[in-house]
């Protein structure tokens, strides 16, 4: 059956058969667990830190962890201000300068 265009219509397709078959696929793919969770959005690949930013990340917490776990649990936040002590004089503002709430 012959199809004629709309007035106006572009002569190429705005998009590939391809692309125009894969939310198709998606669907196809579709699973309980899937429609469970309506609300996940994909996060915008531009907006995710690079490789060189991800190990710089990496690399602080690993040092920073070494830090705590090398200092007696009087001088770690949270553990020593609920108990009603200070942390201070225990070097985390050199470890962790920059972070809020470690003096």
């Amino acid at each position: 059956m012959p199809y004629t265009l709309p007035e106006g219509a572009a002569e190429v397709p705005p998009v590939s058969a391809g692309e125009a078959a894969e939310p198709l696929g998606l669907l196809a793919e579709e699973t309980p667990e899937r429609r469970a969770r309506p609300s996940r959005r994909l996060v915008n690949p531009a907006l995710m830190p690079s490789a060189e930013q991800v190990w710089v990340l990496h690399a602080a917490e690993v040092s920073a962890r070494q830090a705590i776990a090398a200092r007696p649990a009087s001088c770690v936040p949270g553990l020593t201000q609920r108990h009603g002590q200070g942390s201070a004089g225990c070097g985390f503002g050199k470890v962790a300068s920059g972070i809020d709430g470690i003096t």
